[in-house]
This record gives C-alpha cells, sequence and structure tokens, in this order.
C-alpha cells in the first residue's frame, strides 16, 4: 500500500487510518478467501482457522471443504495450493 502524493493534508490522517486498518488483520482472511495475499499474512493468522492458514499461506493440504467470502465453498477438501 502507498499513500498518493495527492493526498490533501486534511485527508491524510483519514488514509493512514484506512491502511493501518486494512493491514491490521481483518481484511487478510478475506483476501485469502477471494485466492489472493496480503503482504501482513502474520495479522491474519488470528482470523483463519488453522487448516485454512495452512492452505492459504503455506500451501499445505485443505484439510476440509473451505468456504469463500460468500460462505460457499470455495476450496474441496485435498488439495493443495499451488505457491506462486
Amino acid at each position: 500500500m502507498c499513500l498518493s502524493s495527492q493526498v490533501k493534508k486534511c485527508r491524510e490522517g483519514l488514509a493512514y487510518q484506512y491502511m493501518n486498518w486494512w493491514l491490521s488483520g481483518w481484511a487478510g482472511p478475506f483476501i485469502a478467501r477471494q485466492g489472493y495475499y496480503i503482504s501482513n499474512p502474520n495479522r491474519s493468522k488470528p482470523f483463519l482457522t488453522a487448516g485454512e492458514y495452512d492452505y492459504w499461506y503455506k500451501s499445505k493440504i485443505a484439510p476440509r471443504d473451505l468456504t469463500g467470502t460468500d460462505g460457499k465453498v470455495s476450496v474441496k477438501k485435498g488439495p493443495v495450493r499451488r505457491k506462486l
């Protein structure tokens, strides 16, 4: 994440608050469950089950069906996520 040089001083604090919130941990699992990565996965760990974290971030076997952000199964039990 980066802050645009065009952000006016009156909004700079709000922009930093948003970036800090985004990186605080909650967003990581939301992004992971869509198949993407966030820059600080360790902060996301408390918001994921051990099986989810292992699958999404450690490329281990999905220990059970994993749900996406919509609550529907997005990963069936058994596959391994390929590291990029």
